[in-house]
């Protein structure tokens, strides 16, 4: 009975949570649009300022500038392309699309491990939005992970309706704080960080009808576990996993 109250009282908590969640991603839209704007202005006037800054040999600065501007507007496109609803969506087998991901990182110092099911799970997804979390989670784990000793494990996995997606590191895991604040817009515990991308990351999953689990440990690492409907293709025969 007392684990059924503390179940209930779980499911309550959520469900007031959610107008909270909601209200902050909106204000969040909001404040992207915003953003915008002034950036686009800015740009424009380094641009104007650029000759006279060749002129005294200081136009790498405008450059400079001129990239971070357009690195800001990206990531303001992307948040606000993920805000709509994208239907594009294919058959993307999990197998293939950790192995490309590994490999792009690969040349970082950080090991990075591939561990993958034998039987290929394939998910029906907008294969763009997936390497978009997968390379904010991973980007994450390569900035937690020790340097001469990090270990990054990418892993796939499948039961009879899900799909798995397993990001494993042995960084310096996080705080209760941290934990609990992971997914709110704009909370980064990093300097440089803008609090944006779990919380896109979250959106995406959800918006193909998932969910993310995460644990951690201070000092031990953390454990990103992206849950997938598996998309199973129909035959005349009967239906099978790829």
């Amino acid at each position: 009975m007392l684990s059924i109250e503390n179940n209930r009282n779980q499911t309550d908590e959520e469900i007031q949570d959610i107008p909270r969640q909601t209200e902050s991603m909106t204000s969040a839209t909001e404040l992207a649009h915003e953003i915008r704007n002034p950036l686009t202005a800015v740009k424009g006037f380094i641009q104007l300022l650029k000759p006279h800054l060749i002129e005294i040999g200081k136009e790498q600065y405008a450059d400079l500038a001129i990239e971070e501007i357009n690195r800001a507007n990206d990531l303001l496109f992307d948040f606000l392309n993920t805000s709509k609803s994208q239907n594009t969506k294919t058959e993307v087998p999990l197998n293939k699309l950790l192995e490309n991901m590994a490999m792009l990182y690969q040349m970082n110092k950080i090991q990075i491990d591939v561990s993958l099911s034998i039987r290929n799970p394939t998910v029906l997804a907008n294969e763009r939005q997936l390497k978009q979390v997968l390379a904010n989670v991973i980007k994450n784990a390569i900035e937690a992970a020790p340097q001469d000793v990090g270990r990054i494990t990418l892993s796939s996995d499948y039961n009879d309706s899900s799909a798995f997606i397993i990001i494993e590191d042995n960084g310096t895991g996080m705080t209760k704080q941290e934990m609990q604040n992971l997914f709110t817009p704009f909370y980064s515990s990093k300097d440089t960080g803008t609090g944006i991308g779990l919380p896109i990351c979250k959106k995406i999953i959800e918006e193909h009808g998932g969910s993310v689990q995460i644990s951690s440990l201070e000092g031990k690492g953390t454990m990103f576990k992206i849950e997938l409907p598996i998309y199973k293709r129909k035959t005349d025969c009967s239906d099978y996993i790829e």
